[in-house]
């Protein structure tokens, strides 16, 4: 196979990854929304990045939006609960492999919203976007290979 061949089959079916900066709640549509789940091997950790998208959007919502809460005591007592939340979900997915291009999207989706605004560095993996990157790439390269 190809490499083209082998990028292509990785999402192939998945419709769009959305990536980059200026990502928005309405942009950062569900992973389950992209790629059918009910059959899918990877549907918990498909759900669980869906879920952890989510709870990243409820943060930024915090701070930032119509709805941005303006006592800072109040800010940070919710973002300290959300933020143990990921963290206890991060450490759910980090034990998990993607084995499907559904999965690799998962990872990637996370990623992209996670760090849309690529404001935090990828050199350390102890960071939710590093992790996530080592994570999609680890998996990535598996898939591939079986492509």
């Amino acid at each position: 196979m190809t490499n083209a061949t082998t990028r292509r089959s990785l999402f192939a079916g998945a419709g769009a990854v959305v990536m980059g900066a200026g990502i928005t709640a309405g942009a950062a549509a569900s992973v389950a929304d992209l790629v059918p789940v009910e059959a899918e091997p990877d549907a918990d950790l498909v759900r669980l990045c869906g879920e952890f998208i989510g709870l990243e959007l409820q943060w930024r919502a915090i701070y930032d939006g119509p709805e941005a809460v303006k006592d800072d005591d109040e800010a940070e007592a919710l973002s300290t609960s959300i933020g143990e939340r990921m963290n206890a979900m991060m450490d759910d997915m980090k034990g998990m492999q993607a084995t499907t291009s559904a999965g690799i999207l998962a990872w990637a989706h996370a990623l992209a919203v996670t760090n849309g605004d690529f404001g935090c560095s990828f050199d350390y993996p102890d960071t939710v976007p590093g992790c996530l990157l080592e994570c999609l790439l680890r998996d990535a390269a598996t898939v591939a290979g079986r492509a």
